[in-house]
């Protein structure tokens, strides 16, 4: 953390992690650091498992072997591999935030749905269940269109950009707009218009 103002007061926590700047506005921010006993509950369990798999020679495509390989000498295309299962979702998360700052409207209802779900729970734990029934939620289309002969070599492109800005599909395509997705606009939208994860049975299974 690296602050610096227009009358020059400075204060760099990488060099001086007990500064009072930071420390008084860590404390001013509610911003705390993760509880040392579930830190280090984790940290034993994925030592024990690491240890297990050492032991019995079990080798697995997760982060727990990535841990376990010599550091320097991963190789770049398992490198590639781990990158590409966490980059999708990451920029995906970066674009939303991206959208939700540049769309004040999105963001008070984003806002206002948040706080109705933290009342109705009443100090319950959020759930995935209760994420699932939240009004906004992908819904995709699983019916059979219109036959199309596709002969051997044939190459087969499809434009999923031109597609998702067709104002024949969407109304005013280039807006961020959520509502487009939901229950109420489910019945309207045309099959295989909406292709973020590909289609059928080798579609991405980020899906």
């Amino acid at each position: 953390m690296h602050f610096k103002n227009r009358v020059q007061l400075g204060s760099n926590a990488f060099e001086n992690k007990n500064n009072e700047f930071y420390l008084r506005g860590k404390k001013l921010l509610g911003i705390g650091l993760f509880d040392k006993k579930s830190t280090e509950y984790f940290m034993h369990l994925v030592l024990d498992a690491m240890k297990y798999r050492k032991e019995n020679h079990i080798i697995r495509p997760d982060m727990i072997n990535m841990l376990m390989e010599p550091r320097g000498m991963l190789k770049r295309d398992k490198l590639k591999s781990h990158n590409r299962d966490f980059e999708t979702a990451v920029s995906l998360l970066c674009l939303i935030a991206h959208e939700v700052v540049e769309n004040p409207d999105v963001q008070e209802k984003l806002l206002q749905e948040i706080q109705d779900v933290d009342r109705n729970l009443d100090g319950k734990p959020l759930t995935y269940d209760v994420i699932r029934k939240m009004p906004l939620q992908w819904t995709g289309f699983l019916k059979t269109g219109q036959k199309l002969e596709i002969r051997k070599s044939d190459a087969i492109w499809i434009p999923a950009l031109g597609t998702h800005r067709d104002p024949q599909y969407y109304v005013n395509p280039k807006k961020f707009d959520l509502e487009r997705f939901g229950k109420e606009n489910k019945d309207n939208k045309r099959p295989f218009t909406y292709l973020p994860f590909g289609l059928g049975d080798r579609n991405c299974i980020g899906r």
